[in-house]
């Protein structure tokens, strides 16, 4: 049974979970973990918070993209929102960034091999599908390619239906 979550946070199988999915340069207090991933056609930058029994994680995805292919940006969140039930992207405007959020609610009742499977397989998700969602912003911003059929094979591939 778990019985201080502030210290799950800042556990050292918080940080292997993390650094199995190439997360790196650590900061962290009893509620927050910030770190990050360069990538080869973004930066990413990765905030976990806890707050109120919950985690809540934010991928921000750093990426250069013409200002000519908004719409399609635009297009492709939506789309993606649509078919994801474990988080959500948005835009944000001001900084011209992407951010992916999702949340684990935890319980006191679950044990701490849970609590890290979970995290485990929520990061692991959500790496797929950030990984998937950048690689379609990049041939969507520079080849002739749809959304639609994009979108289509990333949920295939994401989901372990191909």
């Amino acid at each position: 049974m778990i019985n201080d979550f502030q210290n799950i946070i800042i556990s050292d199988e918080i940080f292997n979970i993390l650094k199995k999915y190439n997360w790196k340069s650590f900061l962290k207090s009893k509620e927050h973990i910030i770190c990050d991933r360069n990538g080869e056609l973004a930066d990413y930058y990765l905030n976990i918070n806890y707050n109120n029994e919950k985690l809540y994680f934010e991928c921000v995805l750093d990426m250069e993209f013409p200002n000519n292919k908004t719409n399609d940006l635009f297009l492709l969140i939506n789309y993606v929102n649509e078919k994801n039930n474990d988080g959500y992207f948005v835009f944000d405007l001001k900084n011209k960034n992407i951010i992916y959020r999702f949340s684990i609610a935890l319980s006191y009742k679950a044990s701490n091999k849970f609590l890290y499977d979970l995290i485990d397989l929520k990061l692991s998700l959500a790496d797929e599908l950030i990984q998937n969602f950048t690689l379609s912003m990049h041939k969507i911003f520079y080849s002739e390619t749809t959304v639609i059929e994009l979108t289509d094979l990333m949920f295939v591939k994401a989901l372990g239906s191909a």
